[in-house]
């Protein structure tokens, strides 16, 4: 017999029941499991697959959205492609309570799953009720489909809750993938 060792850094590895570090938490939607970034960010799935994991009380509206998971190495583009590879589709809000209010930098993550060219998916997305992204085009944005962008903003939390909304503008609804989030000094 012989053994060989590869190092493969593509493949997927997924955690359960990971402790929550204090301010170092987002959420990976669709995703198979928890997980650490390079930074010591865990990103918690959700929805929960059943196996106990730190919880985030994340409000999804409608209750009957669809989600998409892709292996990461279908991700054609991206730094975090296992962030990417899986998302809610459909989602008109999405809350997610914070510690503690002010200002918080926020991230959100998005990729196009489906081979579908620029012009066939445009939503608005709302944070804290004001729009920051008025007709997005993922797969314009990224240069075509399977690619991740992430947008950044600025926004003050008062009520300890992070709000997103989104309004669909073509029969193809909303879509997002990750949420990322902290208070700023």
């Amino acid at each position: 017999t012989s053994l060989a060792l590869i190092h493969m850094p593509e493949l997927e590895y997924w955690t359960f029941g990971a402790q929550v570090p204090d301010n170092k938490v987002a959420i990976n939607l669709g995703a198979p499991g928890d997980r650490r970034d390079t930074n010591g960010r865990l990103w918690l799935e959700h929805p929960e697959g059943g196996v106990p994991s730190a919880k985030v009380e994340v409000k999804i509206e409608p209750k009957d959205t669809s989600w998409f998971r892709l292996h990461s190495t279908a991700v054609k583009s991206g730094d975090l492609k296992w962030i990417a590879a899986s998302g809610v589709e459909g989602a008109k809000s999405v809350t997610i309570p914070v510690k503690e209010n002010g200002d918080h930098r926020v991230k959100l993550h998005f990729m196009e799953p489906k081979e579908m060219g620029a012009g066939k998916r445009l939503f608005d997305v709302k944070l804290q009720g004001e729009t920051v992204l008025p007709k997005l085009d993922v797969a314009r944005a990224s240069g075509g489909s399977r690619k991740t962008i992430v947008k950044e903003f600025t926004v003050a939390v008062e009520d300890q809750s992070l709000r997103l909304e989104f309004a669909t503008h073509t029969e193809q609804p909303a879509i997002l993938s990750g949420v990322e989030w902290h208070l700023l000094p």
